[in-house]
């Protein structure tokens, strides 16, 4: 067989078979692939006999080539553009009829046609049918979307209610109506329907301004160029620059928008939004939830919502697909869990100076500071790992992220986390010999030496026991504090040595001179310039009792100090 022959050939086979789909072409995209692999193939096919070694005329094989496709393609949208009525007359293309109008009248009067007064008869154009045609030129094809119809008026200069148009791939309706003189409304995500079977155009547009999008019917060319910009690309967010390029929308992954239908109203009938957002992990399981024959993963795949749904975050995202972003529970419960929302909530109740004082049983609770959330939650949803309640520093990390990392007093506070910055700050406030010199009242409270922190907290980010009341804890805090060597410190730990002690008394008293102390020599907190009262110099040397109040006690701590002489 010559080049002419295989060419001829190719050409009768892949022509008759392209035709036939194309005489049948419906929009759906398994016969939009089964088209394009036959033209493909056809191409293939002649490309192979044009690089043959003794090709025929390349320019004759072309223009065959382009008749196929010539005749194929326009055929292929002629029996498409034929078949949209068609298709919906015979539910090919999936639809729903609602009990409503869309997008009903609003407080502007309403025109009535009771023969009173003449005015223009509507007039119509075949919008629903462009708007399919389109959405298909753009790669959404008839069996990815959902056409809803409401029911028309009667006595109104609106004779026809609008289509709604779902198109769950790019999370995106359309309200179009064939009535010469209504706009078309574009919907940026998935309302409820009974929304849109309640709110006016007017109302629609009110309360929904940066969700909706209105587009006059000048002409076929600048309607489309606005259908493109609204449905396929992304929109400016506020704030953003108008010359900022948009970006085009990649359509999710294919839906079954029948199946997606069919399980939308098993759920609804089993949960209103209320109770399926109040869902617990535990509801949530199984294998046939709400009666659907689906697991609750499986279902959220439909939706194109990943993960694995144990996350309530997963869930809220489920709801909207199938309650509706404007579902106003749906919509509260994804509101209070957004981080901006959060950050203004708190700084109403809080000032950074109060927030960052607030102890651990002020963080506790499922409604902390007017959220309804809790503080682990919270710190969840503003990225923050760990326990805020039991664990401060990652409670300031907290206070990072909603006053920010400059604010003077969440810094402060964050400083003071630091062992170098606290050292620092304590002799700001105290030198080594009044550090050593406080009592234990004068070592309580909450901001000690203006730190912020307590003692204890202090203690604790220098490695120490908790309890500073003890006096060899505060004592080695003290020595983390000024250091080892400082004279004082130093001199102070010499004093927790019994020896040491007993030396520093016998400089300070001979024996004689000691056991004559009165009751009121005895007193004070520097006794014999040790820096310890008598009462803890006694316990230093297993005295038991008090050598202030008791002679006896004090005589056993005398003969303990110089010898079993004293008499």
């Amino acid at each position: 067989m010559d080049n002419n022959e295989l060419l001829n050939k190719t050409y009768q086979e892949n022509f008759v078979k392209a035709i036939g789909i194309a005489e049948k072409y419906e929009g759906a995209e398994t016969q939009y692939k089964d088209l394009m692999e036959n033209l493909i193939a056809v191409e293939s096919a002649v490309n192979n006999v044009i690089d043959d070694e003794k090709p025929a005329d390349p320019k004759t094989e072309r223009e065959v080539l382009a008749m196929v496709i010539d005749d194929v393609l326009p055929t292929a949208i002629k029996s498409f553009y034929d078949q949209i009525e068609q298709s919906l007359s015979e539910s090919k293309i999936f639809q729903k009829k609602l009990a409503g109008v869309l997008l009903p009248p609003g407080d502007t009067p309403v025109i009535l046609g009771d023969g009173s007064k003449e005015f223009e008869e509507p007039r119509f154009h075949g919008r629903l049918k462009e708007l399919i045609g389109f959405l298909h030129d753009n790669g959404i094809y008839t069996d990815d979307i959902v056409v809803c119809f409401g029911e028309g008026y009667e006595n109104m200069m609106r004779q026809l209610s609008y289509a709604l148009i779902e198109i769950p791939r790019l999370n995106k309706q359309i309200l179009v109506c064939d009535q010469i003189g209504e706009a078309t409304f574009v919907v940026d995500g998935i309302f409820s329907r009974e929304t849109l079977l309640s709110l006016s155009k007017e109302k629609l547009q009110q309360q929904y301004p940066d969700k909706v999008r209105r587009i006059i019917y000048n002409n076929i060319k600048q309607w489309m160029e606005e259908l493109l910009a609204a449905v396929f690309y992304e929109w400016a967010k506020e704030g953003e620059e108008s010359s900022a390029s948009p970006q085009k929308i990649e359509p999710r992954p294919k839906i079954d928008v029948k199946k997606r239908e069919e399980i939308m109203e098993k759920i609804k009938e089993k949960y209103t939004g209320q109770q399926f957002i109040e869902l617990t992990s535990k509801q949530r399981g199984g294998e046939n939830f709400a009666g659907t024959g689906l697991g609750i993963i499986a279902i959220a795949r439909l939706f194109n919502v990943e993960g694995r749904l144990s996350n309530y975050s997963d869930l809220l995202q489920l709801a909207q697909k199938i309650y509706g972003e404007d579902d106003p529970i749906v919509k509260h419960a994804i509101d209070i869990r957004n981080p901006d929302n959060i950050r203004i909530q708190i700084k109403k109740v809080y000032t950074s100076q109060q927030f960052v004082k607030l102890t651990q049983k002020q963080r506790h609770g499922e409604n902390f500071a007017g959220t309804e959330l809790g503080i682990r939650t919270i710190s969840t949803l503003l990225n923050v790992e760990g326990n805020p309640i039991a664990h401060y520093s990652i409670f300031l990390k907290l206070a990072q992220k909603i006053y920010g990392e400059d604010d003077p007093v969440v810094k402060h506070a964050v400083d003071m986390q630091d062992p170098d910055k606290v050292r620092t700050q304590v002799k700001k406030v105290y030198t080594s010999q009044q550090f050593i010199g406080l009592t234990v009242i004068q070592r309580s409270g909450k901001n000690f030496a203006k730190t912020g922190l307590g003692l204890n907290a202090i203690a604790t980010l220098f490695n120490e026991d908790y309890n500073i009341n003890l006096y060899p804890v505060f004592l080695r805090l003290a020595q983390k504090i000024y250091g080892e060597d400082d004279p004082v410190v130093k001199h102070a730990a010499d004093m927790q040595d019994p020896d040491k002690v007993r030396t520093q008394i016998k400089k300070v008293y001979i024996r004689q001179q000691f056991v004559e102390l009165t009751f009121e020599q005895r007193y004070g907190a520097n006794f014999a310039e040790t820096g310890l009262g008598l009462n803890a110099i006694a316990r230093l040397f297993n005295v038991e009792g008090s050598p202030i109040g008791s002679n006896s006690v004090f005589l056993q701590l005398a003969q303990k100090i110089y010898g079993e002489g004293v008499a």
